[in-house]
């Protein structure tokens, strides 16, 4: 209603993201329109509390220009502006500077550039993605490292990613590093998702106030969540070697957290195998050759959940199925691999076919045996708090 009685002046949108009128940005190199924002920052205060600390993420994912030297100018003035407006109306007030946008479209030297306009003693740089796995583009690169004031982020769980997983060795080597570096102002968890990973909070809560022993930390989490008979040790230790095998990522070649993520819908729309580039397909032959060794670590997996299934407490139900999917998931992504790189070979495999299929129906059974995945119950649930609009659940199963 907003829109269509203002009908506000957008910024220039190239790509289709975010191109409905509710998901553009209204034109702040107009004052209107940015006074317009920052009335609603106005009223948060007014009702709300006090203005102790801000944050923007600035133009964030839109693309203003197909020049890219355009877009990027785009970006520099929005936190120009931005930064400017909280100084004049709140002087001194700190500000959150996001990293999500740095790690998709900029490059380093350009954080880099942007940092020198910043002020070090207001501007925060909030780098919640400090666990991706890309080296060439990160907390270190961008010049934050014992140089900039900063906060260390754990983003974990990209979307729709929301089995366990994480590379626990590499994650400890860089939070103690984090701990050791004066500039370091903090640590803070942001995953995409309601039913996170279990593993990982009780990773992060303990490293928020000491160093976490990757060695011991797994006999230690399973002591104290089940108690002296560690219940489900045997299950998570069988896991605990596959969980590096799907930290999250994303770099500019748009390998994004799981490469099937991007690939799988190539497969449901029917495109030619020979439309995917080479190195896409070098990542799923290096997938592929994991199949042995993730069938047998997934099978010990469910033996050991077979033998502690017993007198089990909702949440080690919950925990088991968890455990299970997980295991049965990164399975399921080395027979895809499989299947994918002998496909582009032009062969293909019925056997190695309908046991993809079969995996995926014990998968869904799997997750069929627990409530909190069942959405039909999500649903229940809420509309037993609260009225719901009717356009929400169609938009829901669309987004699913």
């Amino acid at each position: 209603s907003f829109l269509e009685r203002v009908k506000p002046q957008f910024i220039p949108q190239v790509s289709d993201v975010y191109n409905q009128p509710t998901g553009r940005v209204w034109d702040i190199r107009e004052d209107a329109n940015l006074d317009r924002y920052f009335q609603l920052t106005r009223t948060h205060i007014r009702e709300f509390g006090r203005p102790r600390l801000f944050h923007t993420i600035g133009l964030a994912e839109r693309m203003c220009s197909a020049d890219r030297s355009v877009n990027m100018r785009f970006k520099r003035m929005a936190y120009e502006r931005i930064l400017s407006q909280v100084e004049r109306e709140w002087p001194g007030a700190p500000v959150l500077v996001a990293s999500w946008d740095f790690l998709m479209n900029w490059y380093p030297e350009e954080v880099r550039s942007l940092l020198d306009t910043l002020d070090s003693a207001r501007h925060i740089v909030l780098d919640y993605t400090a666990d991706s796995t890309d080296e060439r583009n990160n907390y270190k690169t961008w010049g934050l490292f014992h140089t900039y004031p900063w906060i260390f982020g754990i983003f974990h769980a990209f979307e729709p990613c929301s089995d366990l997983r994480g590379d626990y060795h590499e994650l400890s080597a860089r939070l103690r590093e984090a701990r050791e570096d004066p500039m370091c102002r903090g640590l803070v968890f942001w995953p995409e998702l309601a039913h996170s990973d279990t593993l990982m909070l009780e990773f992060f809560a303990r490293s928020g106030w000491s160093e976490v022993d990757e060695d011991t930390f797994l006999e230690t989490f399973c002591r104290d969540r089940y108690g002296q008979d560690m219940a489900l040790y045997p299950a998570w230790a069988a896991l605990w070697p596959m969980l590096p095998l799907r930290v999250w990522r994303l770099d500019r070649e748009g390998a994004v957290e799981d490469i099937h993520q991007e690939y799988f819908f190539d497969v449901l729309g029917c495109k030619r195998l020979c439309c995917w580039t080479p190195e896409a397909l070098g990542e799923f032959g290096r997938e592929a050759q994991r199949l042995p060794q993730l069938l047998a670590q997934g099978a010990q997996v469910l033996r050991e959940l077979a033998g502690a299934q017993t007198n089990l407490m909702p949440f080690h139900r919950r925990d088991s199925v968890d455990i299970a999917r997980t295991a049965l998931g990164r399975v399921a992504n080395a027979l895809l691999s499989r299947l994918i790189c002998r496909a582009s070979r032009g062969e293909w495999d019925d056997a190695e076919s309908e046991a993809y299929v079969h995996l995926l129906e014990f998968l869904c059974r799997v997750l069929d045996s627990h409530p909190d995945y069942s959405q039909s119950r999500s649903l229940e649930l809420l509309r037993a708090e609260c009225p719901v609009n009717d356009s929400f659940e169609p938009a829901l199963k669309k987004n699913l």
